[in-house]
């Protein structure tokens, strides 16, 4: 049974060719004109002052403290007038959005993130890394009239968002050059359903004589814009992706034959994308769905999966030509390690996802030894994704050179060498856009790594940002290459014969090297 690669005609796959290419650069522009796909603003922690005799600072998280219940404003702290009040007689407090009834937050946000950073009264006498602890609680609304106390309603009161008054710990690094302390991470929302958030946070342990002056932090989340983008390429998609796959699935599986490791592994590979394409991600407009966070990790992780075991077994098929597999078992060397990597990163993400749903302040991050331990955790992984990808450039240089030496097997002008470089032709753009997929793929799969380890690290100035153009443009190319392979791999017209050859295209090149094979040209080995 021949495929329609081998029965496409050469100014059909240039047509193909040109369009795969404007369709790709469409989603690279997408990306590229609109905004940057996050965005990050800066924010001063503002100081209620509690009374001597009254509440301690931490027994007030019970309740909601802003400007209109504060009993005494400590707008900075860093002014000789308010050295004195430190320790636990401060609240901290600080509302998103700003201080401006105008401006919510907005459920296209998706995600929120967030960092702190202290600034102390004075530098410490040495170079000194602390563990600071700390007491928080968030609170959400959704009417303005909470931010400004417009009503004494209980339905406008500040709700919790957070079930109890969370504890945690942060290692910090302060110089002696500088007031400043080294970035922390703060907290993450998995969705950001409310329009209005209020953060009351009390400093503990940890800092010894070292007196607080402000505390300042640093919020980003995803920008509108660039999710409607993101929201409408998946809501496009998912439907040519499904009529793709099931026309694919009835071409393998409704010939009366047995279908080839190949062909289950590329519709298998469709059925993934359709599951990260699938647009269910809108829901979050109208329902508070953190656990969206945790079902993209499951889909991401298993399209991953997915698409290192079909390169792998693509890329070595074509390696060994017309030798083809009959069982993934003679992959399962390689596959296992797939199959592990991803399950353990699976579980990573899984695990860190489902703990910050249930406490917004938990990260593996905050502690200096642990962030180590995952840095040198993605810095591992880096080394394998590049290993891997080397390892598949290098089978696909072999490919190319297997090809060229075949036909410089043949002789020149012969039915077989004409047919070789037509089907050669073909396979080496499948072959091309094979390789400028896995290019890109961990390019991207690195760079956005290395992004949100570096945000979550919080280690100076970012070294890596990942761009629109590539966000787009390589979610693009996915579809694009799932949709090449399963029309260009789907089987074709020509029917089988008795004795096992296919008519058409493909018989006549099983002849012509049939017949080369019994005349051999000196000097060169046949097929």
């Amino acid at each position: 049974m021949t495929t329609i690669l081998e029965e496409l005609s050469g100014k059909k796959l240039a047509s193909a060719t040109v369009l795969f290419l404007v369709a790709l650069a469409g989603f690279f522009i997408a990306g590229g004109v609109g905004p940057s796909p996050t965005s990050s603003h800066m924010l001063l922690f503002r100081g209620c002052a509690l009374r001597r005799g009254k509440l301690k600072a931490k027994q007030s998280l019970e309740n909601p403290v802003d400007r209109s219940n504060c009993p005494h404003h400590v707008d900075h702290l860093t002014t000789e007038v308010d050295k004195s009040l430190q320790g636990d007689s401060i609240v901290y407090y600080a509302k998103l959005p700003l201080d401006r009834s105008h401006v919510v937050m907005s459920r296209w946000f998706q995600w929120i993130g967030s960092s702190f950073h202290i600034d102390l009264l004075t530098p410490p006498d040495k170079d000194r890394s602390l563990t600071v602890g700390f007491s928080a609680r968030l609170w959400y609304a959704n009417s303005v009239d909470v931010v400004n106390r417009n009503s004494d309603d209980e339905k406008y009161s500040w709700k919790r968002f957070t079930k109890s008054i969370i504890n945690f710990q942060r290692d910090i690094e302060c110089s002696t050059t500088s007031h400043g302390c080294s970035d922390a991470p703060f907290f993450e929302l998995m969705s950001s359903h409310h329009k209005y958030y209020l953060i009351n946070m009390v400093h503990g342990t940890g800092l010894g004589q070292n007196k607080v002056g402000d505390i300042w932090f640093s919020v980003v989340h995803w920008r509108p814009a660039f999710m409607r983008i993101i929201f409408s390429i998946k809501t496009i998609l998912t439907p040519v992706l499904l009529v793709a796959v099931i026309w694919f699935g009835k071409k393998i599986f409704g010939q009366g034959r047995q279908s080839w490791p190949i062909e289950r592994l590329i519709f298998c590979l469709g059925l993934s994308l359709i599951l990260l394409n699938f647009p269910i991600d809108w829901i979050s407009l109208w329902v508070d769905a953190p656990w969206l966070s945790l079902w993209a990790d499951i889909r991401q992780g298993l399209f991953y999966c997915m698409l290192t075991i079909f390169w792998l077994i693509f890329v070595c098929e074509q390696f060994y030509g017309e030798d083809r597999v009959t069982s993934l078992k003679s992959y399962r060397f390689f596959l296992i390690p797939i199959v592990l990597t991803s399950a353990a990163i699976l579980a990573y993400g899984l695990i860190e996802r489902g703990s910050i749903i249930n406490n917004p302040f938990f990260t593996y991050w905050g502690k200096t030894s642990t962030s180590y331990t995952l840095w040198a955790f993605f810095m591992l992984l880096s080394c394998v994704c590049f290993l891997y990808v080397v390892a598949l450039v290098v089978l696909i240089a072999l490919t190319f050179r297997r090809i060229r030496l075949q036909a410089e097997m043949m002789q020149k002008g012969s039915v077989a060498q004409l047919r070789h470089q037509g089907r050669a032709y073909r396979l080496k753009f499948l072959l091309g856009a094979t390789l400028l997929t896995i290019v890109l793929t961990g390019v991207s799969y690195v760079t956005h790594s290395f992004n949100e380890a570096e945000w979550k690290h919080i280690d100076g100035e970012k070294s890596v940002e990942i761009s629109g153009a590539l966000y787009t443009g390589v979610y693009g190319l996915w579809n694009l290459y799932a949709l090449a392979v399963m029309i260009l791999y789907s089987p074709g017209k020509s029917k089988v014969e008795d004795d096992g050859h296919s008519t058409g295209e493909s018989s006549l090149l099983v002849k012509a090297d049939e017949s080369h094979k019994r005349k051999t040209i000196p000097g060169n080995d046949s097929l």
